[in-house]
């Protein structure tokens, strides 16, 4: 239980609450070597450092989490990285130690969309969801939108996405030396109640002349309610410790999407129509490349944004499912996806009703976490969820569904106050 319960947290501090430092100035950059900066043949490894400080008013400060551990990363290509955790050296939650192995030696592809301006994160599909989200949130925030091996150039004002939503932010960008300083500074974020602190709002980037990072300081902080009643604070800071020979690629054809929301009100014809799309979803195997895999999503994730009646469809397929081998595994992930990213709130019920209906672990943990990524998700649905938190049975359910209620509640802004009561009674809980 309590690996999942890690989980949770760690997304909650990496993704939803955003990322804030405590402190109330930037640590220095460290005195660099020349040496130090990897080359195409070079992996670098990183030190990175990741705390959560939560603040309730009137009461003293207490530390959600801490996390130390060793990144190592190399470039692929002109477009992609390859990311491996090598060592967790600290994991604690609520001043607890945690297992980490889940995390060690997972290989992340990392590949840079220059259409829409952003990396895409691939990973193992059988890794639990809550720690695919919790690497590809960290990765965000480590890599720029920059595309591999350019030179470093970004300035002004822009739109992004983040696990919060819309966020308006800004860049500048300084040369130095044989180095380029960044920094990108969180302006607003859109339709939220939060509020973003004026002097805990800025991450500084250093990179080599083709954009590979040297160190990362940052701090943001985020302000809940209207009486400032809750504060996270969260430090992060990533600095290259070493470069070693780049490892040999490992092979990234069986890695699968993490889905990221993106609130594009244009709806996209599909090159597929609904019979064709779910012909392909049958084709899909455990051998199919992931390349195959987006296709069948993307494709149905399309066809019920036209159409959303179509998505009952899917939700039938996914409950007259009863194979768990990993090809049917892969299927009903793509269903899952589709339904998580479409853009109508009946497809937000359809899920909660699945979280509930399902038959196995597998296909619940699916649900709700396709319930906390969609958009339209309400505080109905972030109740059901907390409801099946609280029925314990299954850890990975119960964990993944405290995730998923924490989610919805800060994308509401309203919250969910039992979850942090229960997060605590979770992990105090020896037994769990």
């Amino acid at each position: 239980m309590k690996k999942i319960v890690v989980g949770a947290l760690l997304m909650l501090a990496l993704g939803i609450m955003g990322l804030a430092f405590f402190r109330n100035s930037l640590p220095p950059f460290f005195e660099r070597d020349d040496a130090l900066i990897p080359s195409d043949s070079q992996a670098a490894v990183y030190e990175v450092k990741v705390k959560l400080i939560q603040t309730e008013k009137g009461q003293k400060p207490s530390e959600v989490f801490s996390l130390i551990g060793d990144l190592q990363q190399s470039r692929l290509d002109q477009k992609s990285f390859q990311s491996t955790w090598l060592a967790i050296q600290e994991l604690q939650v609520m001043g607890q130690a945690a297992s980490s192995e889940l995390l060690v030696n997972q290989t992340i592809k990392s590949s840079f969309n220059e259409s829409e301006s952003r990396f895409q994160h691939l990973l193992a599909p059988e890794l639990p969801e809550v720690l695919r989200q919790l690497q590809a949130n960290l990765l965000a925030k480590m890599l720029l939108p920059l595309t591999p091996g350019a030179s470093p150039s970004l300035q002004g004002e822009r739109e992004e996405k983040d696990d919060l939503g819309q966020v308006t932010v800004v860049y500048e960008t300084h040369a130095e030396k044989d180095h380029f300083r960044i920094e990108k500074k969180w302006l607003r974020y859109a339709g939220k109640s939060m509020t973003i602190e004026p002097d805990m709002r800025s991450f500084q980037y250093l990179l080599s002349p083709d954009s590979r990072l040297l160190q990362l300081e940052g701090r943001l902080g985020l302000i809940y309610g209207a009486d400032q009643a809750l504060r996270y604070q969260t430090q992060i800071s990533v600095r290259l410790k070493k470069t070693t020979s780049a490892p040999q690629a490992t092979a990234h054809d069986k890695l699968t999407p993490v889905a990221v929301a993106v609130d594009d009100p244009r709806p996209v014809e599909p090159e597929l129509n609904f019979t064709e799309s779910l012909q392909r979803l049958e084709a899909i195997s455990a051998e199919s490349s992931g390349n195959e895999v987006y296709q069948v999503f993307s494709n149905l994730k399309q066809n019920i944004i036209l159409h959303p009646e179509q998505g009952q469809e899917l939700a039938n397929r996914i409950l007259a499912t009863p194979q768990r081998d990993a090809a049917h595994k892969r299927q009903l992930t793509i269903l899952f996806g589709a339904l998580a990213q479409s853009a109508s709130a009946q497809h937000a019920e359809l899920l909660a009703d699945l979280a509930g209906q399902c038959p196995d672990s597998f296909c619940r943990v699916q649900a709700i976490v396709a319930v906390s990524d969609h958009k339209f998700s309400n505080e109905a649905a972030g109740e059901r969820i907390l409801d099946i938190a609280r029925q314990g049975g299954d850890a990975e359910v119960q964990g993944t569904a405290l995730l998923a209620a924490g989610a919805i509640g800060h994308r509401l802004a309203t919250g969910l106050p039992e979850l942090p009561q229960l997060l605590l009674s979770e992990i105090s809980n020896p037994a769990a």
